[in-house]
């Protein structure tokens, strides 16, 4: 879901450029929306299946951190940005990010490396404990506001695959 997520958000951004009529907005605007709520969604979810109940408050207040800071920041920048380069630039950044973003979310995804390499059945314990590295890709984002590494106590024992 988030691989989806972040190409229905991203690739439809260069398509404001056909058009200025509001039809064509709102219809681009829909897409992106929904690539928006898919990712949110994902996000979240992720939060409650990787972090043990006790410490699901924090890890959910620094999700919202981590999606809100970047919001409160390159919003406005990206209005300086297009004073700039100008709005197709701007446009087809918003569509190359996102697409890179999903290359590396699907690159990550455990039950995705599993289907590539053929295994049919899932591994023991869920998702999470599909592929050994999946442990310290979590623990890099634990991380408290300062940049200092978080308690790795929530995530499952794996091996270091």
């Amino acid at each position: 879901m988030v691989v989806a997520g972040m190409l229905l958000l991203g690739l439809p951004a260069p398509l404001y450029l056909l058009s200025s009529a509001v039809g064509p907005l709102l219809a681009v605007s829909l897409v992106r929306g929904l690539g928006f709520g898919m990712l949110t969604v994902a996000g979240s979810a992720l939060v409650a299946e990787l972090v043990v109940p006790g410490q699901r408050g924090r890890a959910s207040g620094r999700y919202g951190v981590s999606v809100g800071i970047p919001q409160l920041v390159l919003l406005p920048a990206g209005v300086g940005v297009v004073d700039v380069v100008g709005f197709g630039a701007v446009f087809w950044l918003a569509a190359a990010l996102p697409a890179v973003g999903a290359l590396v979310a699907a690159e990550q995804d455990p039950a995705g490396r599993a289907a590539r390499r053929g295994a049919l059945n899932p591994a023991p314990g869920g998702p999470a404990m599909a592929a050994g590295r999946t442990e310290r890709r979590a623990v890099l984002c634990d991380a408290d506001l300062l940049g200092r590494p978080g308690r790795a106590d929530h995530l499952p024992a794996g091996d270091d695959g």
